[in-house]
């Protein structure tokens, strides 16, 4: 009786290893892609805050220039002498970390009248990463009558 019930049961284990084999390449195959994509995630992170802090130093250099003291009247700040006659400037310039080049700036400081009594003096700013797609625009607004009166903006473009 037990070399029936064996005989019955031959090719049983062989289609449970299979089964079993099956629902762990399934599983290894989706750990697979969650780590993958985790990984994309990351890399895309990095790469965006990268692009950020670059063109965020566009904005500083475009500050600094602005606040800088002017040679005319050194108690004066350069953004009062502004006029549109002189604008716009344009200034890039490639980032380096540890001596390699790993993006560029593109700033540009212009006038916005647009506003009735309010002249803006507009700092505009690109960040490219090398070897990515990835452009951050960040925007800084200064009011010329009263430079604490600032507004800030950001655009962030994937070719």
């Amino acid at each position: 009786m037990m070399v029936k019930r064996l005989k019955k049961n031959r090719g049983s284990a062989l289609i449970w290893a299979i089964l079993l084999m099956l629902v762990l390449s399934i599983f290894s195959l989706a750990v697979t892609f969650l780590v993958k994509n985790n990984n994309n995630l990351s890399i895309r992170s990095v790469n965006l805050l990268r692009t950020r802090h670059i063109a965020e130093a566009g904005i500083e250099v475009g500050y600094a220039t602005l606040t800088a003291q002017s040679e005319s009247n050194p108690y004066y700040m350069v953004i009062k002498e502004l006029k549109a006659a002189d604008l716009p400037r344009i200034h890039s310039e490639k980032i380096y970390i540890d001596g390699a080049p790993i993006g560029r700036f593109n700033a540009t400081i212009s006038l916005d009248v647009s506003e009735p009594g309010k002249t803006w003096v507009v700092v505009t700013s690109q960040g490219k990463l090398n070897h990515s797609d990835l452009v951050v625009e960040r925007t800084l607004k200064i009011n010329k009558n009263n430079i604490k009166d600032v507004q800030r903006y950001e655009t962030i473009q994937e070719k």
